[in-house]
């Protein structure tokens, strides 16, 4: 089975009574490519993040926050399958590649995306 980082939801910020442990990245909305994500390391930043979430009407998630040293990425497209490497600059892969580097489909990926 396809591994889930488990995450948290708070339809608004009267519902982030609890954090979610730290440190952990909250997402405002359903925004992309980086966008609306902030880096919780502490109850003080988690704090000021519940005053930013108030001031909107989307909800929030939180997961913890995960250091890597690269991402990989799956495709299939048909029969075909592909997983490239991502190697990122900053704290958001998404929005700040360095490069990108095909490798080999493992099975277990593969069994992931069948």
């Amino acid at each position: 089975a396809f591994p889930l980082i488990e995450q948290s939801y708070f339809p608004s910020h009267r519902n982030m009574a609890f954090d979610p442990g730290f440190p952990c990245v909250v997402k405002i909305g359903g925004c992309h490519a980086g966008h609306g994500k902030i880096r919780v390391p502490d109850r003080t930043t988690w704090s000021d993040v519940k005053s930013v979430v108030a001031l909107h009407t989307d909800y929030a998630t939180a997961e913890p926050f995960i250091e890597y040293d690269y991402e990989i990425r799956l495709q299939k497209i048909g029969t075909n399958y592909r997983a490239l490497k991502r190697f990122s600059s900053g704290w958001k892969g998404n929005t700040s590649v360095l490069s990108t580097e095909e490798v080999e489909m493992t099975d277990e990926w593969r069994g992931w995306i069948r």
